[in-house]
């Protein structure tokens, strides 16, 4: 198998991958919003979470997008998950401009 296969096969998974974390995030944020969990006060607690969908809340949780304010009562914060949707881009940017210039300068 030529590298430019594997790098096809390993882009496709790893963009399925990045594609079903977002949908699962973006499902758990859903499910807050709905609840009305935005603030402190309003807190609530998410019951029968799978494995996946606590992963994607502790990353969240470290993000600061979403908060713990009683044991397994949780909120919403839209600022700090607007500024992690920002630097999440500004990530996906660099990371698309660096795979551009590296690609132009090995295929000379």
């Amino acid at each position: 198998m030529r590298t430019v296969e594997i790098l096809s096969i390993l882009g496709t998974l790893l963009g399925g991958f990045a594609s079903g974390m977002a949908a699962l995030e973006k499902k758990l944020v859903k499910k807050l919003r709905d609840r009305g969990a935005t603030s402190e006060k309003k807190a609530v607690e998410l019951q029968k979470l799978r494995p996946l969908s606590l992963w994607r809340i502790s990353r969240l949780k470290r993000a600061n997008a979403i908060k713990e304010v009683e044991s397994g009562k949780l909120y919403f914060d839209e600022s700090a998950f607007r500024a992690l949707r920002k630097k999440r881009a500004l990530i996906a940017i660099t990371l698309i401009v660096v795979s551009v210039f590296l690609f132009i300068i090995f295929h000379r």
